[in-house]
């Protein structure tokens, strides 16, 4: 993974996103939060921070690890240019550099997706523990098991799939898909606050596209 973020996407200035996720917008908008810059938010594999830099606007303590040196390097540049404020550095996720009982928020924007079941654990594992008692993860855009498109991919484990002919997920590399079950066996040491599938269906009614976003607190 480390090899197609950095060597197929980031160091070729490929999905270098602007706009942050409006699940994200949304949520953090909200008035309920008074002293946001008391309020600390990591997020794993940020990429080019589109999201980082907008919670750094509003005024909250934000963090960022990435396992590819040219994102971390352009979300750096960025933050400067903007001049703002937050903690950005390179570092795997499977393993965060970061204290215990830390973070208020631990944001997952279709990263975790793009593990192994075995991984996600160990990386949940990490996350169970740097989060303050009562944090919160959110996940969003964990893949349907039942896209279409996993077909024109090697399979390479119960729901694992690399190397797609084509599709959606042709440039993407590894990707799992998921089902409600599947998900919850995954987060069984967070209590799961809401889970919301979101399915898009072609001219026939079959679906086309399905994922999953979550909210789970330690």
């Amino acid at each position: 993974m480390k090899n197609h973020w950095e060597n197929k996407i980031y160091s070729k200035k490929k999905q270098l996103n602007v706009f942050p996720f409006p699940g994200i917008i949304s949520f953090f908008k909200k008035d309920k939060f008074k002293k946001k810059s008391k309020i600390k938010i990591l997020e794993i594999g940020c990429g080019a921070g589109n999201n980082l830099i907008f919670l750094a606007r509003e005024g909250f303590d934000v963090y960022g690890v990435d396992i590819s040196s040219s994102a971390i390097s352009f979300l750096k540049k960025k933050i400067k240019q903007k001049k703002l404020k937050s903690q950005i550095k390179i570092g795997n996720i499977n393993k965060l550099d970061y204290p215990n009982n830390y973070f208020d928020y631990v944001l997952d924007r279709a990263v975790l997706t793009h593990h192994t079941n075995k991984e996600i654990s160990i990386i949940l594992n990490e996350t169970y523990r740097i989060l303050k008692k009562g944090g919160k993860i959110m996940s969003f855009d964990f893949f349907g098991s039942n896209i279409p498109d996993k077909k024109f991919g090697k399979k390479i484990g119960l729901n694992t799939y690399i190397n797609f002919k084509k599709g959606n997920f042709k440039t993407v590399g590894k990707t799992s898909f998921f089902t409600f079950r599947l998900i919850k066996k995954l987060f069984n040491k967070f209590k799961i606050l809401k889970i919301e599938r979101i399915i898009t269906k072609n001219s026939k009614n079959l679906i086309k596209f399905e994922t999953f976003n979550l909210i789970a607190r330690k």
